[in-house]
This record gives C-alpha cells, structure tokens and sequence, in this order.
C-alpha cells in the first residue's frame, strides 16, 4: 500500500502543476481591449474619379460594417473629396478589418444624406461581415471619456481616447471631440468604454485648424432603415425554411413570426427626414421639413410641434443665438397621391430670417436650429428631432 502511495502522489502533483501552469497562462493572456473588438468592422475607403481632362483624383476615409450582409457607414466626404468629376467614373473600393493602398473589395452606394455628411456603401465580399453594435449618444455625457480608431493616410491604423467637450454648440448635429482625427480618419467609429458605436468622426471643417467634430449615430437612423430591412428578409427566410422543418413546432414559429411581427411594427414607423429651405417658381420662399416612410402604410406623419431657434452667423465667425421662438404645430401635406411621402410647412418660418438679418446689421446671414417631435396617426409620439436649416 505504501508503494502504491508513493507512485500515485508524483502524478498527482504533475497534473497539479500542469493546472496551475495552465491558469497562470489564461490569466497573463491579454484582456481583449475595446478597440480589438471594433477592428474587424473597420473598413478602409478608397473612392476614385475622372475630371473631364482626364485627370484622377482620389479620396479616403474610414468606415465601419453595420450588418453581416456588407452594409458600411461613412462620411459623404468621401464623395465631395473628389472635387469636380463625373460622376460616371467613380469607382469605391474597401478593405475591412485592414488597409493597403488599393483596397480589393468593390464598394456601391446604398444611400447617402448630403446635409447629415453621411453615406451607406453595399461592400461586396464574399465572406460574412461583423457588424458594430450601437450605443445611444444621448445616453454619453459631456466630458465623458470617447474612443476612436480608423485608417490614417499618413500612419495607417491608430487608435485614440478623448473625450465630448461640447455637445451644444451652433451645429446641433455636431458635437465637439479632443478626439485627434487625422486624415483619412473621417467616418471612423466612436465608441463608448464597452465598444458600442455612438458617433462618426466628422473631423475639422478646415484641415490642420480648428475643433474636431463627430456626428452622434442618431442621425444616421433614416440611412440604417436599409438593416433593419435586410435583418427583416432575413427573418423571413428563415421561417420559410422552419414551416417545412419537421423538428420545428407551432411555439418555435409563434415567437419567430412576434419577432417579426416587432421588426414590421418599428419599420412601419420609421421615415428620413429632410429640412429645405426654398424658393417657388413664384419667387416665394418657404421652410418645409419633408419625410419619406421606409414602409408603405399606417401609421403616417399626421402633425409636428416644432421649436425654432434664429442663429446669427457673423462675418468673423462668432455666433449668435436668438431667442427661441413659442412651438407652433403643422399639419402634414401628402407631397403625391400617397402619404408615405410628404412634407410640414412651417408658414411664415421665412419671415424670422428676415427679421433678425434686419435687425441685426452685423449678421451676415441667419440659420434655423429647429427641433420639433412627430405624431403619428396612431398618436404615437417619435423620438425628438433636431435639424439647422441654412438659407
């Protein structure tokens, strides 16, 4: 027995070791940082172009995937980059997850919100893609610690860590960042402590000078009705397979078609959004906030309370804010023979422009902050909305 005890107690205190060594290597490997989790959704963007010599221009910027099927956020400055070409002879390439100097995945245009800086790009790859999850911004305090990463032209992949500094200031769908956005880095992720998306890096309005910008993931809502949609195909080809699936039951598909039914409900109410101001055939001028359902049918945009605020821009560059004006409600007008598309107008909204220009000599012109909230014809309320509207 004694024998037996010494033979047994050496093995036991190997395959002791061997655990504690095990566990010491589990425990000194690294924790994943927040910016390894975002890194295989970031894409790199080259788009290309012709001018009418002949001669080629090109434009970068970071983007990042939004769904498995290849959808990609970025900055319409991608575009304007370009400068004057024909439109003809764009060609977008990307790369996701990396960056090299001639990406290999072709690239096409999905949407696109010139007055947001915003565009969704279909990235063709024949590999799934990881999507971001997304944050609220609204939920992110001023001062609060943010992160980035994207594509550099200069120094390739890099990451910062910042944090908001203003998230009130003249442009409402701007907010101010330390955020250190170099060049190639606009339409980067920002992104909260625990990795979820909560805006997209607008960088400075003049390179090399002045505040960074990002634009909060909010505003992006009108273009990401397009995920919602493929999440929902989805779905559906999915419960086609179940309804001939013998191992699936009547309470499987209950709560697959609840899923659904949810994602219908929320697409039936969800619509982009579009301030203009502009002049009639007449010579009239009128301010009118357009909307465009992503879903035909009920519920429709039935009435809008809006707030509106006059900013005075001065030749210098300072700004002055007005006082803002009592809410006033609109009723909407179907812009065809369907209410799925129509627009608010706001009466006399014009004449406030007038006004402060005159009364103000040192003005060069006056914009609109407008934030205003939607009833629907269900009498829900949406979320509030924000828009500055520029004559």
């Amino acid at each position: 027995m004694g024998h037996m005890w010494t033979t047994a107690k050496p093995r036991a205190s190997a395959f002791l070791l061997q655990l504690i060594f095990a566990f010491l290597a589990v425990s000194a490997a690294p924790a994943q940082s927040v910016h390894d989790k975002i890194k295989p959704s970031l894409v790199s963007i080259r788009a290309i172009g012709q001018q009418s010599d002949n001669t080629l221009v090109s434009s970068s910027a970071t983007g990042f995937v939004v769904s498995s099927d290849g959808l990609v956020l970025t900055v319409y400055s991608l575009l304007t980059g370009l400068g004057n070409v024909n439109p003809e002879t764009i060609e977008i390439r990307a790369d996701i997850g990396s960056n090299s100097p001639n990406p290999t995945l072709r690239a096409g245009i999905v949407d696109f919100s010139q007055n947001m800086n915003l565009l969704l790009l279909k990235v063709f790859s024949d590999s799934p893609t990881k999507g971001v999850e997304f944050g609220k911004s609204g939920m992110i305090a001023q001062n609060t610690n943010i992160s980035s990463s994207g594509y550099s032209d200069q120094n390739g992949y890099r990451v910062h860590t910042g944090e908001i500094t203003d998230r009130d200031n003249s442009s409402v769908h701007l907010w101010t960042t330390t955020l250190p956005f170099e060049k190639g880095e606009i339409g980067s992720p920002v992104y909260s402590g625990d990795g979820k998306v909560v805006g997209i890096a607008r960088g400075q309005f003049s390179p090399g000078a002045g505040d960074q910008y990002f634009i909060p993931i909010e505003f992006a809502d009108p273009l990401m009705a397009a995920t919602r949609v493929s999440a929902l195909q989805q779905s559906l080809s999915k419960v086609n397979s179940e309804l001939t699936h013998p191992e699936h039951g009547p309470e499987q598909l209950a709560i697959r078609i609840k899923t659904i039914q949810s994602t219908i409900d929320a697409l039936q109410k969800y619509m982009t959004w579009e301030g203009k101001i502009e002049k009639s055939e007449s010579g009239v001028e009128s301010v009118r906030i357009y909307y465009e359902k992503a879903l035909s049918g009920e519920p429709f945009p039935q009435q809008i309370s809006v707030k509106i605020t006059p900013v005075g821009h001065r030749s210098d560059g300072t700004i002055a804010l007005f006082e803002t004006l009592p809410g006033k409600s609109y009723t909407s007008k179907p812009q065809t023979n369907s209410l799925d598309v129509g627009y608010f107008d706001l009466e006399k909204a014009i004449s406030i422009i007038d006004f402060h220009k005159e009364a103000n000599p040192d003005v060069a012109h006056v914009s609109l902050r407008v934030d205003f909230i939607v009833t629907l014809s269900d009498g829900t309320q949406l979320p509030s909305k924000k828009m500055t509207l520029e004559r």
